[in-house]
């Protein structure tokens, strides 16, 4: 469609509405303008704050939902998906893929609790993160499955000393309702 905008350039006809308006209800407050100019200049302002206002609440959204769908919410991670769409979008070379999974997940549920089991999660999450480069992509899989996806610079060697630093974090005991837990 010719006519159609690009969507990063349709705020532009309307904000400049809204400030040329602005302009005439400011020039009417030192200048003798018409009332009724004056009033349909307010009346552009205002509506041009409610459709700021309505595209930021929906550009917000946007975003909260694109967020959702590529994060775990319980830990913040990246969730598969994010872990897919970061290696699609990545370089193409050697990467590699580490996988984490902590044993026993499942009878620190059943004895604790969903929530100790919650907190546990958490707290591997963090552990995890402080362990990784900046651009390490770290992702929960499901249940007790994280997976760091390292980029093509670290070699085989940084994938090593990685695994070695999530090896120790995770040796160091968690606390969950009160109670140590060693991970495994």
């Amino acid at each position: 469609n010719r006519n159609a905008v690009a969507p990063e350039h349709k705020w532009t006809l309307p904000l400049t509405v809204t400030l040329v308006a602005f302009g005439i209800v400011l020039l009417g407050t030192v200048r003798d303008i018409p009332q009724v100019t004056v009033g349909f200049a307010a009346a552009a302002v205002l509506a041009g704050g409610l459709r700021s206002a309505r595209a930021f609440r929906s550009a917000s959204a946007r975003m909260e939902t694109e967020r959702k769908a590529h994060h775990d919410d319980l830990t913040g991670l990246s969730n598969r998906r994010g872990l897919s769409a970061a290696m699609a979008a990545g370089a193409i070379g050697s990467r590699a893929l580490l996988l984490v999974d902590i044993d026993r997940f499942k009878q620190i549920n059943e004895t604790l609790g969903h929530q100790a089991g919650d907190d546990v999660l958490q707290q591997v999450g963090a552990r995890l993160r402080d362990c990784l480069s900046e651009d390490a992509v770290l992702a929960r899989l499901g249940g007790d499955e994280f997976a760091v996806l390292m980029p093509a610079e670290s070699g085989w060697a940084g994938a090593l000393a990685t695994a070695d630093r999530i090896h120790d974090a995770l040796a160091e005991p968690v606390v969950a309702t009160g109670k140590e837990l060693q991970l495994e």
